[in-house]
């Protein structure tokens, strides 16, 4: 099997390596948590010698900040064209819900896994910009919920939604959290999911 990994690596080029390598980690990652994962586990996985990683990352860290790159582009950067769509503030909120759970917790399970369980891992700079892109994200929402109830579509928001912001697994820079097992994320994820798509099909519109 190591063999057969080894040949397909070596076949594909350097873009797809670097896929690989990143998927692989992730997989990884996911399975045995980052601090008890190591680059030998990854290249065991590839069917390739650790200094072959060599040439894709610079170090386990280096690794982890390269899934978080991906994890940025995949997970935050389908929802920025929302706001500015011809759309209504009900229709805006449910794309956004359906792209968010699709995309977050359908397709990127063991990524979206290791997003939230492995901000601490990071270096600062790349730990400040995750805070960042969250709270570009966090205000994308609010932004639409804002719209909605100004324009008169939307009921004042019941307060426990103002709990979107913490909806996911909170980070805490220096702590060593315990790694929350996905189904709990996913079932979690889900609820809440579920409880907005009713509260935005039950807008209130303004009569003429």
């Amino acid at each position: 099997m190591g063999k057969a990994r080894q040949l397909d690596f070596k076949a594909q080029g350097k873009s797809l390596r670097q896929q690989m390598i990143i998927d692989s980690a992730v997989k990884i990652f996911h399975q045995k948590g980052y601090r008890r994962a190591t680059l030998d586990d990854v290249a065991e996985d590839l069917g390739v010698t650790k200094p072959a990683l060599y040439h894709y990352v610079s170090s386990k860290e280096n690794l982890l900040s390269q899934i978080y790159i991906q994890a940025l582009e995949t997970f935050f950067g389908y929802i920025y064209e929302i706001p500015n769509m011809e759309l209504s503030p009900a229709e805006k909120l449910r794309l956004f819900i359906r792209r968010h759970l699709n995309t977050v917790v359908i397709e990127n399970l063991a990524m979206f896994s290791v997003f939230f369980s492995e901000e601490s891992q990071l270096p600062e700079a790349d730990f400040q910009r995750i805070r960042e892109e969250k709270r570009k994200f966090t205000h994308v929402v609010e932004t639409i919920i804002e719209d909605g109830i100004s324009q008169g579509a939307f009921r004042p928001l019941n307060p426990k939604l103002q709990a979107y912001a913490n909806s996911s697994p909170s980070s805490n820079r220096g702590i060593d959290t315990r790694r929350v097992k996905i189904e709990r994320r996913l079932q979690r994820m889900r609820r809440f999911g579920i409880k907005i798509i009713r509260w935005s099909e039950n807008v209130t519109f303004s009569r003429s």
